[in-house]
């Protein structure tokens, strides 16, 4: 495939072109649509792809190939089916920046396709699950691992390491189990960096798909205790990445965001020069803490 057949955009219908290794190596491709219809993505068919940031699969779509995507170092956003079957081999291997995945039509006992799509996702990503009767958005914390010489036996072991490796068990061959991934969160809390817990503690507020009452109050007591620390990282994020300033309105729907609380958030949001936020909250006082009147005895 020449490289300026495939630069920018690229909606890929049912063609001859679906043959392995097709866009191998297109240096410029930035964004792939594949069409419905297509039901298998074929060996290395995008591998090397350095510039490819986004790509949506279609339903219809059964089957990807071996290292599909293998070294799309600037893949950072996925789409595709819960229906999918098969994922081959390093499909997303080499893929550090793939941190925003979409699994659509989800069906609760069904969750299988989520453990292979995470197979070679070893950095922390956002997965969000739409499922028939709700949406559930779960980040998944980094890991890392290395395999360990026995060798009087003459094998290697894989030694895991960080939350991320107990965080993917909560996907077992059937479903997504999402009591155990609640239970994991006081781990999270020792191990994982502050904006990892907090990202885990909004997500699954903010999507509360299966959550229980008792885990509910333990993600909302960290944002609590954590409120200024929260608020002032998501008040430095909003300057590169609009959605950082929009999480910082969930925290008023999380009962954090409060009368007591927004002051100091206003503080921070004019200490950092953020004209923007500083609007959003004080148009958010306005709404939600309009000022008591004055009450005068005689």
């Amino acid at each position: 495939m020449k490289t300026e057949e495939c630069k920018g955009e690229l909606l890929l219908l049912n063609s001859e072109k679906l043959r392995p290794h097709a866009f191998e190596g297109c240096r410029e491709l930035q964004r792939v649509v594949v069409q419905e219809g297509v039901t298998v993505l074929p060996n290395y068919l995008f591998a090397e792809c350095r510039s490819l940031v986004e790509a949506e699969l279609p339903s219809s779509l059964r089957e990807l190939g071996s290292h599909v995507f293998y070294n799309c170092r600037s893949l950072v956003s996925l789409s595709v089916p819960a229906q999918l079957v098969s994922v081959g081999d390093g499909a997303f291997k080499n893929c550090p920046l793939l941190r925003n995945i979409t699994v659509r039509g989800m069906r609760a006992g069904e969750d299988q396709c989520v453990r292979k799509i995470l197979f070679d996702i070893e950095q922390e990503t956002e997965l969000t699950l739409e499922y028939d009767d709700g949406t559930a958005r779960l980040v998944m914390p980094q890991y890392d691992y290395q395999y360990v010489a026995n060798e009087p036996a003459r094998i290697f072991s894989e030694v895991s390491y960080g939350t991320g490796h107990y965080y993917r068990k909560c996907v077992n061959a059937r479903e997504l189990q999402f009591d155990t991934y609640d239970r994991l969160f006081p781990m999270s809390c020792r191990e994982n960096s502050a904006r990892t817990v907090s990202e885990q503690c909004m997500a699954r507020l903010h999507f509360p798909y299966r959550l229980s009452g008792q885990a509910a109050d333990q993600y909302r007591s960290y944002l609590t205790g954590h409120f200024e620390e929260t608020a002032g990282r998501l008040l430095a994020e909003s300057e590169l990445e609009r959605a950082a300033l929009e999480k910082l309105l969930w925290l008023g729907d999380f009962g954090v965001l409060t009368r007591e609380t927004l002051p100091r958030a206003l503080e921070l949001a004019q200490a950092a020069g953020n004209a923007e936020a500083v609007a959003w909250l004080m148009e958010y006082r306005s709404r939600h803490f309009t000022a008591e009147r004055k009450r005068f005895e005689l």
